[in-house]
């Protein structure tokens, strides 16, 4: 008696798969893309789905996390009601658009390159051109463009515009 031939469930293992992945992904309100289900997914399409994924499931998640820590711990069992318990990171920042925000209040005598790297929390400059404005920095230059001698402290004395 011959031993019946066993089917290849091969297709049938990788279609459960799909679906238990999709499953676990739209439990999580995630896209399938991120765990590895990438089949008709182009690049603009994988962008999109990894910003919205980020600002619909992982911040607010996120953000409940932290609310506990805060209210049970630091709050009610400390009773630091100033400090918060925060994620670092979670707020993504368009770099571009943020240099062109600083340009524009730099170039409207808002902000000083000093005052910037604070923000980006490195140290101020070491001359005195970072805590000068815009309209500070013009006024210098043009009255250095109209100067017969140039006065720079690393520069030896007696140095003219010529001898540069």
């Amino acid at each position: 008696m011959r031993r019946p031939q066993l089917r290849s469930n091969k297709g049938t293992f990788l279609e459960y798969r799909g679906f238990l992945i999709r499953t676990l992904a739209a439990a999580f309100d995630l896209s399938p893309m991120n765990f590895g289900v990438d089949a008709d997914v182009n690049r603009n399409q994988g962008e999109v789905n990894e910003d919205r994924d980020w600002n619909q499931a992982i911040k607010p998640c996120a953000s409940q996390i932290s609310s506990h820590p805060t209210r049970d711990v630091l709050h009610m069992k400390l009773g630091f009601s100033q400090l918060r318990f925060k994620f670092v990171g979670l707020d993504r920042e368009d770099e571009h658009a943020n240099a062109q925000i600083y340009k524009i209040r730099y170039e409207g005598n808002a902000i000083t390159p000093d005052e910037y790297r604070a923000r980006l929390g490195e140290a101020p400059m070491d001359n005195e051109w970072g805590s000068m404005t815009h309209a500070d920095v013009e006024i210098a230059l043009n009255a250095a463009r109209g100067a017969g001698e140039v006065d720079d402290p690393a520069l030896p004395k007696g140095k003219t515009k010529k001898d540069r």
